[in-house]
């Protein structure tokens, strides 16, 4: 297990990165980005990419 950081921490968390952290379940962490109270960041997916010469 990883030491807890400080709630200042500029890094990004997966899930279930969020869920360890956090204590909550999956269903609970993504509610709370539907609702706003977490924020979320879209990393990748289609189109990201530049196109290739």
């Amino acid at each position: 297990m990883t030491p807890p950081l400080p709630a200042h921490d500029p890094r990004l968390y997966r899930v279930t990165d969020a869920m360890h952290l956090l204590s909550l379940s999956r269903s609970v962490i993504y509610e709370l980005l539907r609702s706003g109270r977490l924020r979320s960041v879209t990393q990748g997916g289609p189109g990201s990419a530049p196109p290739q010469p």
